[in-house]
């Protein structure tokens, strides 16, 4: 069960709806880019739907769940010919 803590800010609703917005966007969605320390940064076409979701999700003010957190980072296993990571 979530409670109102849970609920995101006016004020992160109303970025998620600009972001939400943004993302739905035909031109945006040609090119979707994030400056990250002044470098811009290329969001694969394939990450783009998710970014929409949670935008959308946050803009309708659904709770975030706080016990959610990042999984492990996936061990790389390796190509038996080259012994390269592969991710």
């Amino acid at each position: 069960m979530s409670n109102a803590d849970d609920r995101p800010a006016e004020t992160d609703a109303a970025t998620a709806r600009a972001l939400f917005k943004a993302l739905t966007s035909r031109t945006t969605r040609r090119k979707l880019s994030l400056t990250v320390q002044d470098r811009e940064v290329p969001i694969p076409a394939a990450v783009v739907p998710a970014l929409i979701e949670a935008a959308r999700l946050v803009s309708e003010g659904h709770a975030v769940d706080p016990s959610m957190k990042r999984s492990a980072p996936r061990k790389p296993h390796t190509s038996s010919k080259y012994r390269v990571p592969i991710f």
